[in-house]
């Protein structure tokens, strides 16, 4: 990887943005590079250009019709609780979408789903016709999966270049979302129920349905919550995204704060 690009996102996973706008500037007017160095150089373009809210310009023009200037309430795993904050959020709600809702969620006008690998590969599993029946309301329902077979009318994917935004690991859904929905020029992000990992009740939570007490040490493993983390607080310092308590604390703490956070809540129990 060229070594700038490397300081970038260096710079940016220690939350300093100055020095990554530095360092960018002398990358930012250069074509992108072919092969995997050039994937990284595009997702650092495309996140570079969410934080300077400038806008994409790949952006699907539907997508950006219904987004643009738009406040977007984002709800994460947790669910979190409305607040009288949270009121001037509601024209444009945005949630996951996970196997344990199939049954008993039916999503409101223009809501926007986001459903992961796992979540998109049990419902291409699912009947057709009732899985239509049962999203077609939805505003979008965005799959992080590429490759994904679902046919819904209103199925997108995200930037698929995102994934290697990350030196190590992948995107977590909420840091995801936000870089997602925040490609629209002057569209903010308020999150609710999103704190990381760094909770009791999110050690807890599994939008698939699982009852192991280790379920969220594997997806600990494959994404790195130091650089998912810091992503998003770099976005809170650009003021395009804002939170509850929770998220605000969960943002709050030191990386060092955070780690013994994750290993009070999940390491200590596998040793």
């Amino acid at each position: 990887m060229h070594a700038r690009l490397k300081a970038v996102l260096a710079a940016l996973y220690r939350q300093d943005v100055t020095t990554a706008t530095a360092h960018w500037q002398h990358l930012g007017h250069i074509a992108a590079p072919k092969g995997e160095t050039g994937s990284t150089f595009r997702a650092v373009a495309s996140y570079m250009a969410v934080l300077a809210d400038e806008g994409l310009n790949s952006i699907d023009n539907r997508w950006l019709n219904q987004l643009s200037s738009t406040q977007i309430l984002l709800v994460g795993p947790c669910n979190g609780r409305a607040t009288a904050k949270t009121g001037q959020w509601v024209a444009q709600i945005v949630r996951i979408a996970g196997t344990t809702d199939f049954y008993n969620f039916a999503p409101a006008d223009r809501t926007i789903l986001y459903a992961n690998g796992e979540t998109d590969a049990w419902l291409s599993a699912q009947n057709a016709k009732e899985l239509e029946a049962r999203f077609a309301k939805a505003g979008w329902f965005v799959t992080k999966k590429q490759g994904s077979t679902l046919t819904f009318e209103n199925l997108r994917k995200p930037d698929p270049s995102l994934s290697f935004l990350h030196l190590t690991g992948h995107p977590n859904m909420v840091p995801l979302m936000c870089m997602d929905l925040l490609a629209n020029p002057g569209a903010t992000v308020y999150v609710i129920g999103a704190n990381f990992y760094a909770s009791q009740e999110m050690a807890l939570t599994s939008t698939s349905g699982s009852t192991s007490e280790f379920h969220h040490c594997g997806t600990l493993a494959r994404h790195n919550p130091f650089e998912n983390r810091a992503l998003v607080a770099n976005l809170v310092g650009a003021g395009r995204v804002d939170g509850d308590a929770s998220f605000a604390d969960a943002l709050g703490l030191g990386d060092l704060e955070y780690a013994r956070v994750l290993d009070q809540l999940y390491g200590i129990r596998c040793r």
